[in-house]
């Protein structure tokens, strides 16, 4: 390596080690329309990552060439150069920054191309990795996902299975009313239902199959055997998928990523573990899909082959009734292959054998329950299906940035190149993915809820999409095209990221609301949502207007591509140049959405609220960015403060994502005994009220929404209100959780975090057979003394533990007996953090005749 190489590698690191430096500073609007304002760390940190980033370059003999990567940082710049800037700039700070840092370490290996491990390499073991890779992927997304599944349809299936453990029947009603799904489900249910059997019964809309496939495991271990049942299911799907874009496209490395493509980005991986048909579904059609690709090779097919091929096709509308378009053209495609070998008929008649037997059965089951053989009985006159609603569909499944799969995973724009690729060299392969993926698109397209409700993204095409990994798969087989297939599988893996991680899984399951709340949180100080396709809020040419700029975007990137490739630039250039690329096309498909719509980019509370939360001690300087002065700290807090606009009688504010820290909440009334008060959680849940312009406010952990009230005593007074940060500091919790609820109780307040505990006006019960986790703050008094707890077992005997830090208790109680507890004090904690065990319980409306509560309770909670 030449010295001039060393030297310009060693620029990079120096230069990548000072953004880091200021990735660690924080930089954003004024909620009162003044420009930026930044805060940074000390300048002895510069020094130190500087040559913390050095010392790695020389580690790693890293040369300019394997070093461009680092020049991708450089985007984290943009946000803190001084003076008035394009507020597109913006987008690279927050979240979005762990994005950029990523395409660095990503572009460093791709630089560095290594031997590929044999294991991932060989065809057969390497199928049998994809397939641990997609369980182990989806386990963690189903941990992390537990307090918000079952949800949707879900129980409705696994009522289904209980019917069927139970009562040996389909006959649900008795289930419902029973409350079987009170054990994995917690609230009402009523059955979903249409049209009531000719007997009179009820029979769920839903079909048996997905009931029946997870049965043996949930009769094993409930709704977790279940989830697992379909999670092994993935890992199947997972290992034939790798098989076949394999097969198809000759790539090892291509298959790897064709299936990363879709067993790790979000419109397929929330199917992967939920009780739906869409996952189950995808593997039966790749068993399809396989042995098409195997046909095509001119493999010839044993009996037991076919016979196998055909069962997983006669499944397929068992499991829902739009399956069975799916079979039928898999069948057919099938067949045609087969009719030009020799044996046809006699192959046709194995492969069909289980199918006919299996049709005649599935219009036999409506015919004796609904009195007709139309799949359709089931949801009587209500079928909901048009052919006016297949504009909205297409366009919704496609490019809504809630359900849409190419804006929720941009790499699957990467199979309509690999479709070309297909194209030219097997096109009547590529003919046949078109023919199985098209209808079935337009014809879940007709559904006039096409995005599934209360879903993940993509819902109703899940079952075809690992058909894109083989498409995907022939993208990655043309060189130039790698580094954009890539990048983009990186971005569309990133979005998963926060849909796992934020807000306990809250933003997994979006319904028909106008932005998708994770582009709201991966750009907090800019409004990327509004620069985002969405069919509910601007309709079908709405949609397409504004995904255009970014469907040009990825083509342009492409386009980039190649001309990088032309130039004979270096992998590491390569790379660093297809992301510059990308970014500016980001930038301009932002700024160009936001014209069009007139609107002017920042979005001004919530960057504030984001400046509240990324404020820590280590930073020490401040700088008003807008006109390059620096500031002091005191200034920059009262920069950040947030106001509510006057309002006649009163003013509102709400607030998503509150950190931990002290705040002033001021009130501007016309007469100074206005009342100021603050609420906690989606049920306004009182946590503090004073008489006057005043009120400090402690919140000793983040909160996932606060709301702030200002009231004017005159009669046609004007109120408003303006919060602003005294301190941001660590939560008292040690997970970080942002508590969803919150309560006072005499000088005590309490917050919890989940559904685990049920906070009500004068105490709080917890659920039977949980583990809860509170944090609870008090005056300084109880704080130095210890706070007495009060606690009475509901109508069953149950068990309590309770525990701060080391300090435990636990209790057996009978019915109705109550203790008395006293929390240790303090001491230099700012609040304690309470976990609770509880043992056996009840259900309210099980003990009293007509209570519709349906909660599982063990014991009642009061703090004197």
């Amino acid at each position: 390596m030449s010295r001039r190489a060393r030297i310009a590698a060693s620029i990079l690191a120096l230069l990548a080690g000072a953004t880091a430096w200021l990735s660690a500073g924080i930089v954003g609007f004024t909620s009162g329309g003044a420009d930026r304002v930044a805060a940074f760390p000390s300048l002895s940190l510069l020094l130190i990552a500087m040559l913390a980033a050095l010392a790695a370059a020389k580690a790693l003999a890293l040369h300019i060439e394997a070093a461009w990567p680092l020049a991708i940082s450089f985007l984290i710049w943009l946000p803190f150069l001084p003076g008035p800037i394009p507020s597109v700039f913006m987008l690279f700070q927050g979240p979005i920054e762990a994005l950029v840092w990523a395409l660095v370490a990503a572009g460093l290996i791709f630089a560095r191309p290594r031997t590929v491990p044999g294991i991932l390499a060989d065809p057969r073991p390497a199928s049998w990795a994809a397939a641990v890779f997609a369980i182990a992927l989806s386990a963690w997304a189903f941990t992390a996902l537990r307090n918000v599944v079952p949800g949707g349809d879900e129980p409705h299936y696994l009522v289904a299975t209980q019917s069927l453990l139970a009562d040996r029947d389909l006959r649900v009603e008795n289930n419902y009313a029973a409350g079987s799904y009170l054990e994995y489900f917690g609230g009402r249910l009523q059955p979903h239902f249409l049209q009531r059997s000719t007997s009179g019964e009820i029979y769920s809309i839903h079909s048996p199959g997905v009931s029946v496939v997870v049965l043996p495991a949930f009769a094993v271990a409930g709704h977790a055997g279940a989830a697992i049942m379909v999670i092994l299911i993935a890992g199947f799907t997972a290992a034939l998928t790798w098989i076949t874009a394999w097969r198809v496209s000759g790539s090892v490395a291509g298959a790897w990523v064709g299936a990363a493509a879709v067993f790790a980005t979000a419109p397929f991986i929330f199917h992967t573990f939920t009780i739906y048909p869409d996952g189950m579904g995808a593997l039966l059609v790749m068993a399809g899909m396989w042995l098409i690709v195997r046909l095509d090779q001119s493999w010839d097919p044993s009996p037991r082959m076919l016979l196998g091929i055909g069962a997983a096709l006669a499944i397929l509308p068992w499991l829902h009734t739009r399956f069975a378009l799916l079979s039928a053209t898999l069948a057919v495609i099938t067949i045609a292959r087969l009719a030009l070998r020799p044996l046809a008929m006699s192959r046709v008649a194995v492969l069909l054998a289980v199918p006919v037997v299996a049709a005649a059965a599935w219009f036999a089951y409506f015919w004796v329950i609904w009195g007709t053989p139309s799949p359709a009985a089931p949801y009587g006159k209500d079928l909901d299906s048009s052919l006016t609603y297949i504009g909205r569909g297409v366009t919704g499944l496609l490019v809504d940035q809630q359900f849409g799969v190419i804006t929720t995973a941009p790499v699957s724009a990467m199979a309509l190149m690999g479709l070309v690729v297909l194209l030219r060299r097997r096109p009547r392969l590529a003919i046949e993915l078109v023919v199985i993926a098209v209808p079935y698109v337009l014809a879940v397209s007709t559904y006039a809820m096409w995005w599934g409700g209360t879903s993940a993204p993509a819902r109703f095409i899940a079952a075809i999409l690992p058909l894109a990994a083989i498409a995907i798969a022939c993208a990655w087989s043309v060189a130039w095209l790698r580094a954009v297939t890539l990048l983009l599988l990186l971005v569309s893996a990133a979005l998963i990221v926060p849909r796992l991680t934020v807000d306990a899984g809250r933003l997994v399951f979006n319904s028909r609301h106008l932005f998708d709340p994770t582009f709201e949180w991966l750009a907090l100080h800019v409004d990327l949502a509004m620069a985002l396709p969405s069919v509910h809020r601007d309709g079908v040419a709405g949609a397409w207007l504004d995904a255009a700029p970014w469907l040009i975007a990825i083509a342009c990137v492409a386009i980039d591509a190649f001309a990088i490739s032309r130039m004979r630039a270096g992998r590491g250039a390569a790379w660093a140049l297809t992301a510059f690329s990308g970014a500016v096309l980001v930038m301009a498909s932002t700024w160009i959405v936001w014209t069009v719509h007139g609107i002017a980019g920042p979005a001004r509370d919530r960057s504030a609220l984001a400046l509240w939360g990324a404020f820590r001690p280590w930073h020490v300087s401040f700088l008003d960015a807008g006109r390059a002065r620096p500031m002091p700290r005191v200034e920059f807090l009262q920069r950040l403060a947030i106001e509510a606009p006057a309002e006649r009688n009163a003013a509102l504010l709400r607030l998503a994502r509150v950190p931990a820290g002290e705040y002033v909440v001021e009130g501007t009334t016309p007469t100074a005994d206005g009342k100021l008060a603050v609420f906690v959680g989606p049920n306004n849940a009182l946590l503090e009220s004073v008489t006057g312009p005043v009120l400090t406010l402690r919140l000793p952990v983040a909160v996932s929404s606060l709301s702030m009230r200002a009231d004017s005593t005159a009669a046609d007074g004007a109120s408003a209100m303006r919060v602003r940060p005294l301190q941001v500091h660590e939560p008292a919790n040690a997970d970080g959780r942002s508590a969803v609820r919150a309560a006072r109780y005499g000088r005590a307040r309490a917050f919890v975090f989940d559904e685990r505990v049920y906070l009500e006006p004068t105490g709080f019960w917890t659920r039977a057979e949980g583990s809860a986790t509170l944090v609870i703050d008090a005056d300084d008094a109880a704080r130095q003394a210890g706070l007495p707890i009060a606690f009475t077992a509901g109508a069953a005997a149950t068990t309590i533990g309770i525990s701060v830090g080391e300090w435990s208790q636990s209790y057996s109680l009978t019915p109705g007996e109550r203790r008395e507890v006293t929390l240790p004090p303090l001491g230099d904690a700012a609040a304690w953090e309470v976990h609770i065990h509880s043992g056996p319980g009840f259900r309210p409306f099980e003990r009293e005749p007509g209570n519709a509560d349906v909660r599982a309770l063990a014991a009642w909670f009061e703090i004197p």
